[in-house]
């Protein structure tokens, strides 16, 4: 029995590496040619070679956006895939999707939902969905974390600290002051 466990052991951690390539792979397809990711695919779905096709086609698409968790979750997932693998397209790829969200933020230190060229409320300041929050979570990551993205440069990591602080103030302006008390937040704030 003792010298099946290392066989086990072998086959399992060989799936398990599959498994996570699979789901790369397919987040890897859904990038944009601009560094984001659309929201709402399924990044586990075994896809056809049709399917493959179609998402290549749709590469310079510029539907990116932070709704829904998208983009800045699969910047993490790439970077933990990398640390896993080794595989150099997860590395380029997440540093791509950080310097996505780093060009997306306003001036003001917000995000809008969508990037780029936002529209209507897409390029409102977005709270809800995790937006925000979500994106700030991940540069503040990057900026003082070494163990998960060792492969960040020192100069980038200071960008992803400094749009972290530039964020945290635009946080404080935007809550909504009533009769003198600070309250609460709308899902979205007008960027200017």
């Amino acid at each position: 029995m003792k010298s099946l466990l290392p066989v086990i052991c072998l086959l399992l951690c060989s799936c398990l590496l599959f498994a996570a390539d699979n789901m790369a792979e397919n987040i890897l397809l859904h990038q944009r040619n601009n560094g984001g990711w659309p929201k709402n695919y399924d990044w586990e779905r075994e896809l056809t070679e049709g399917e493959r096709k179609n998402l290549r086609a749709k590469k310079k698409k510029n539907d990116s956006t932070f709704d829904n968790g998208a983009t800045h979750t699969e910047v993490r997932y790439l970077a933990k895939a990398f640390l896993t693998t080794g595989e150099k397209r997860y590395k380029e790829a997440a540093l791509k999707g950080i310097e996505f969200m780093l060009e997306a933020q306003y001036d003001n230190g917000g995000w809008p939902q969508r990037f780029p060229k936002p529209s209507g409320y897409s390029a409102h300041i977005t709270f809800n969905d995790g937006a925000m929050v979500g994106v700030m979570s991940v540069l503040r990551d990057i900026s003082g974390d070494r163990k998960d993205y060792p492969f960040v440069s020192n100069e980038l990591r200071k960008h992803c600290g400094e749009a972290v602080d530039r964020g945290i103030p635009c946080i404080l302006k935007c809550q909504i002051v009533v009769d003198g008390k600070k309250t609460a937040w709308c899902a979205q704030h007008d960027e200017e």
